[in-house]
């Protein structure tokens, strides 16, 4: 079971015990209800699993039904409800202050915390299309099924980001991943009775904790399947376009801080994410220790890593649950720890001849192996790779400045980016033999910082380093290098960047407060 799921569920219950305890928070959001032969019929018709993410055609008939605008659209499972007012046209969606912002309740907004992203007034309907071409634009009354804080349309940043499950990816609802791939996974889960029972054995579990029995994400009314041709308890996989929800494409958001280790930031943090809701954020502290940050949903930490650091810590994930950490050791050698669901002690990984006289830079094309790059005695790159077993050091050449920034976009893809004692950016790559260097020059006043990069893909490389201004600038590959952009910003050292998913990307720096600083592209 995935991390992010599990403290989600431990959420959901915690939250439940402090409602039932009388400690003055509002009382549970209940999701609609089905009887045993709805979830039944449910459960027959749901067969095998559909892919979330709407083809071409779809969307432009989506687009199309609603208006001729772009929102958020994705495929889902749809099942029936016996609405409060009989033949009331309206859906529910797993999201309790989408319900409240539709209804205009804002003291429900209040008392459980909706946040600003969900204002009155908004257009609070979905457009709902069937494979046989019906369709209807209906209103969202009510919350359901499974779930009541999954919504699932968002992205786990933005002004409405995904408060549960955040390790899903956007698009996929928490009751879907359950039901067919037991994520959230209890070893005993309940039944769907006031208070829920146990019910003896294991499945995928909604947010109270209860075995998901089919995968539904969208809820009818009686009256609205009627509209789309659906007849007494038949359920569809049907198409939805959020009509709240505009689908404006990615952008770069504001800066933010998440604040420094006691003593601040006295290196470039650099970022890991293992999944799109997750990021893990490493710097050297005001002791020279490694220290630790990190998002699950909210911030969280510092925590101390202990060790003894030369510079700026490099990290890198391969998969959920696992985060290698490589640094330089005031031996000049390189030093990891890694976390495959505890903090394993300090291995020490040799160096180059004359020592590592900058880096470490660590990166992963797959689960298992591991590149790690530094500049050796001699002012060249030097590479070190594991595979099951370490090998290296071998030369890759040229003149460094400073630390290196590598990424993988595939696997057996290698990039690697470094500042050239003519301050402009280099790269060098590899793709099953390592090419020769080229320069991609500077943004204005030259790279002041060492450079580090991203790839959310193959064929895509983000490329961000501190400009003469002392501002961030990005530079992009997407089949031809275009740049170079200001992000803005004041930093007084090394960014580290992530590309959490296709589309997006974290980079933190260090301000000149000595604070961890980041912006999100999503």
């Amino acid at each position: 079971m995935f991390v992010a799921g599990v403290v989600a569920l431990v959420a959901a219950w915690l939250s439940l015990t402090v409602a039932r305890s009388g400690a003055g928070e509002p009382p549970p959001v209940q999701p609609t209800h089905h009887d045993a032969a709805e979830l039944a019929a449910a459960r027959a018709q749901a067969g095998v699993q559909q892919a979330n993410a709407v083809p071409a055609p779809r969307m432009a008939a989506a687009a199309a039904a609603a208006g001729g605008g772009s929102f958020v659209t994705y495929r889902v499972f749809a099942t029936q409800y016996a609405p409060t007012t009989a033949g009331s046209v309206e859906v529910a969606v797993p999201d309790k202050c989408v319900k409240f912002a539709a209804r205009n309740d804002t003291t429900s907004l209040n008392n459980y915390h909706c946040g600003s992203g969900y204002p009155t007034g908004g257009n609070y309907r979905v457009v709902v299309a069937r494979d046989t071409g019906q369709q209807a634009t209906i209103p969202v009354n009510e919350v359901g099924p499974w779930n009541v804080d999954d919504n699932y349309w968002d992205p786990s940043v933005g002004p409405r980001p995904r408060r549960m499950f955040s390790d899903l990816a956007q698009g996929t609802p928490e009751s879907q991943a359950a039901y067919y791939n037991n994520y959230n996974y209890s070893s005993n889960c309940s039944d769907l009775s006031n208070p829920p029972k146990p019910t003896g054995h294991g499945g995928g579990a909604d947010q109270f904790g209860r075995c998901v029995l089919n995968p539904s994400a969208l809820d009818l009314s009686f009256a609205a399947a009627s509209l789309l041709g659906l007849g007494s308890g038949q359920n569809d996989w049907v198409t939805v376009s959020y009509l709240w929800e505009p689908s404006t494409g990615p952008a770069w958001q504001p800066w933010n801080t998440i604040g420094a280790p006691p003593g601040g930031l006295t290196s470039g943090p650099d970022v890991a994410a293992w999944s799109p809701g997750r990021f893990d954020v490493f710097g050297r502290g005001g002791d020279g220790a490694l220290w630790h940050a990190w998002f699950d949903g909210t911030w969280r930490g510092w925590e101390s890593l202990g060790g003894a650091l030369v510079g700026a810590p490099s990290v890198t994930s391969w998969g959920p649950g696992r985060l290698d950490v490589m640094v330089r050791g005031t031996d000049n050698q390189l030093y990891h720890r890694w976390f495959d669901g505890a903090w394993r002690g300090w291995e020490p990984l040799g160096k180059p001849p004359g020592g590592l006289t900058a880096g470490p830079e660590v990166t992963t094309w797959g689960n298992g192996r591991l590149d790690v790059f530094g500049r050796g005695g001699d002012k060249g790159l030097w590479h070190a790779w594991f595979d099951g077993a370490w090998h290296g050091w071998e030369s890759l050449g040229g003149g460094l400045a400073g630390d290196p920034g590598a990424a993988a976009w595939a696997n057996g893809r290698l990039d690697v980016v470094v500042r050239g004692t003519d301050n402009n950016l280099w790269h060098k790559w590899f793709d099953g033999a390592w090419r020769g260097w080229e320069s991609l020059g500077a943004p204005a006043g030259g790279l002041t910082s060492n450079p580090d990069v991203a790839a959310w893909s193959a064929g895509r490389l983000d490329v961000f380093a501190r400009g003469g201004d002392k501002a961030l600038w990005h530079k992009w590959f997407d089949g031809a290098w275009h740049g170079w952009e200001s992000l803005g910003g004041a930093l007084t050292g090394d960014p580290g960047a992530t590309a959490p998913a296709a589309s997006r990307l974290a980079v933190f720096v260090p301000g000149t407060d000595n604070e961890a600083w980041y912006r999100l592209f999503a």
